[in-house]
């Protein structure tokens, strides 16, 4: 299927499908190009925090996150998902000017904050616009194909934007803020140019007139939605454990995993793209894996592979850690998109998608948060190794178990 054919107009809009695509892809661009990536933990040390500093804001950050995803995701739900998105460019904006002019520990506790916040309102949203924009085309099997091309071009984009990064900041350190900044304001100028969604419109007074709800009413219609469907919690649990261990290792761990090997501050932009191009032909072609086995599968030996990958950066130097990030980004390449595919079609209420896609990511945050302060601890103990290898038998066991559960969930649910 061509999908990016503009067959017809888009019902609630005239613009046609291929002019929406590629709006709502460079809006995902714009938003995920934080520049800093590869080097605020560097940027954060220099200005004089401690290790136990850095990973106490990253653990902060993911209670933030997880405490605004139910809300954000009900907002989104009852007010219209461009709304949540818009409200996300702006608080991005602000979240990445925050470092330039604020570098203490409550500066970069504030940034993170509202990164957290920024990313929650985009988080369920995005995802929700888009599977419902291919519904309303008639057209909702593209979605999977259409998430992994949008990450893939995302991921492209930040190929060409990490690789300097290093280089950038032994110039002038906040020089990779200041660029993030200038993606987010381009975040801002596309998210207004999205169209919106028939469901929008043919809702519309409904939603105004729920505007005076409380939006935590939405809570026990979702524990409602997650208790009688046992196979859709099974799904969004294996999807938080590989989210969970690609956000750690990618996120947390990257830099001191690479400082560990001996790696200089230039190289860790060079290895972030790359890792992002290996990533992008993943998520390019997430169709190869399906043609063997199905979405729920797939997921499952794809986080092994993820957690075996974590071995050879443990254990291999500088040569095990390019190709452990190699596989590992491959893998999760792979994985993003056929799990988004798969909670997707699971949830059978397009009223809750938003709220129960926040979910998913309130759940891996709120592990995240837990995990990061001993990771933080092992870390300033130079435990990288002993880190890594029960990362990788720890997830290899938790996935094993959850796909095994998930498969008698649905056989059960099928006879």
């Amino acid at each position: 299927m061509n999908v990016s054919a503009p067959s017809q107009t888009v019902k609630s809009s005239n613009y046609s499908t291929r002019q929406a695509l590629i709006i709502y892809t460079i809006f995902q661009l714009a938003f995920s190009l934080l520049l800093w990536t590869p080097i605020f933990y560097e940027y954060q040390k220099i200005s004089g925090l401690s290790d136990y500093e850095i990973f106490r804001i990253q653990s902060i950050y993911y209670v933030i996150f997880l405490l605004c995803e139910i809300p954000t995701g009900a907002l989104a739900d009852r007010l219209g998902y461009r709304l949540s998105l818009k409200l996300g460019a702006w608080v991005l904006l602000a979240s990445n000017l925050l470092p330039i002019f604020w570098t203490s520990y409550a500066g970069f506790l504030t940034q993170f904050a509202t990164l957290a916040l920024a990313r929650s309102l985009i988080s369920g949203a995005s995802s929700a616009w888009l599977y419902e924009f291919m519904k309303e085309r008639g057209e909702p099997n593209a979605y999977k194909q259409l998430e992994g091309r949008t990450r893939a071009a995302t991921l492209i984009g930040r190929v060409v934007g990490w690789a300097p990064m290093g280089m950038a900041m032994a110039w002038h350190p906040a020089i990779p803020y200041w660029a993030t900044a200038a993606c987010s304001l381009m975040a801002i100028v596309y998210v207004y140019r999205l169209p919106p969604l028939a469901l929008e419109k043919s809702e519309q007074s409904e939603r105004g007139s729920m505007r005076t709800e409380a939006l935590l009413n939405a809570i026990p219609k979702l524990v409602t939605q997650l208790r009688t469907q046992p196979y859709l919690l099974m799904v969004m649990v294996q999807g938080i454990s590989i989210f969970v261990l690609a956000r750690i290792v990618m996120i947390n761990l990257f830099q001191p995993i690479l400082k560990s090997a001996g790696m200089s501050v230039a190289s860790f932009g060079w290895l972030m793209a790359g890792m992002s191009l290996v990533e992008a032909l993943g998520s390019w072609h997430p169709a190869w894996i399906r043609r063997w086995v199905s979405d729920l599968t797939a997921v499952w030996m794809l986080t092994l592979l993820i957690s075996l990958s974590l071995i050879p950066m443990a254990y291999g130097g500088v040569v095990g850690v390019v190709i452990g990030f190699s596989l590992f980004s491959l893998a999760f390449g792979f994985a993003f998109p056929i799990q988004k595919q798969l909670m997707n079609d699971t949830i059978n209420n397009p009223k809750q998608r938003a709220s129960l896609l926040s979910i998913e990511s309130l759940i891996d945050r709120a592990v995240c948060s837990i995990a990061v302060l001993p990771i933080g601890h092992m870390v300033a103990g130079q435990r990288m190794g002993e880190l890594l290898l029960w990362a990788a038998l720890g997830s290899m066991l938790v996935t094993t178990l959850v796909w095994g559960f998930a498969r008698n969930m649905r056989h059960k649910t099928a006879n």
